[in-house]
């Protein structure tokens, strides 16, 4: 799971690695799906602190900016 956070390796490498070294495939999709999993709900929990950070936090406002602009320019996409 540590090879899987390391920015060169993702699940194209680790996974067959991990099957190549004998790990039963289900415990690694399960494993890296649990690791997902869990880092998506850390991010969505603590959006709200991901504004502040200085430089990343004026980036992501001016996306939220503009996605909300788009979206308000097309109702029809609030429904989906």
């Amino acid at each position: 799971m540590i090879a899987y956070v390391v920015p060169p390796a993702g699940k194209e490498s680790v996974i067959p690695v991990g099957i190549a070294l004998g790990l039963p495939w289900w415990l690694v999709a399960l494993s890296i799906s649990m690791l997902d999993v869990t880092s998506g709900l850390f991010m969505a929990l603590n959006f709200d602190l991901s504004l502040k950070i200085p430089l990343l936090g004026r980036w992501i406002g001016r996306f939220i900016t503009g996605g909300m602009r788009y979206i308000l320019e097309r109702p029809w996409l609030e429904k989906l």
